[in-house]
């Protein structure tokens, strides 16, 4: 299975848990995500919750754009972004080009009431 057909599956992953209806009160929650300064061209974003029984949700990526319903609380954030070594252009066979260190060690982050939350990710050096 290709890095885009499996990118792919994630999305419609998250896109199901994050539409689920629940008693639930969510929080319209959108922002920005740009690697290298250059927003990404497409993506998927999965927001994990801390604590037991809260509800996950998730977000596509277009144009260096999401937006989402999320309920309120700690996430933990993860996201994907598939394109080139020279720009943010999704092929083929191309990597996930999230920086490393945010892949290890996925940021936690409190949802705010109807809020942006940005994400601007730089690359190391090594990939």
């Amino acid at each position: 299975m290709t890095s885009v057909k499996i990118l792919l599956v994630f999305g419609i992953c998250c896109f199901a848990i994050g539409c689920g209806e629940s008693g639930a009160r969510k929080h319209f929650t959108r922002g920005e995500v740009s690697i290298d300064g250059v927003p990404a061209a497409s993506g998927v974003m999965r927001f994990d919750p801390v604590i037991a029984g809260d509800l996950p949700g998730g977000a596509v990526i277009v144009n260096g754009r999401y937006e989402t319903w999320l309920t309120p609380g700690a996430k933990v954030v993860r996201i994907a972004v598939e394109g080139d070594r020279t720009g943010l252009k999704p092929t083929e066979l191309s990597p996930n080009i999230v920086p490393r260190n945010f892949l290890e060690n996925p940021p936690q982050i409190e949802i705010p009431a109807n809020g942006q939350v940005d994400f601007h990710l730089t690359r190391d050096r090594q990939g």
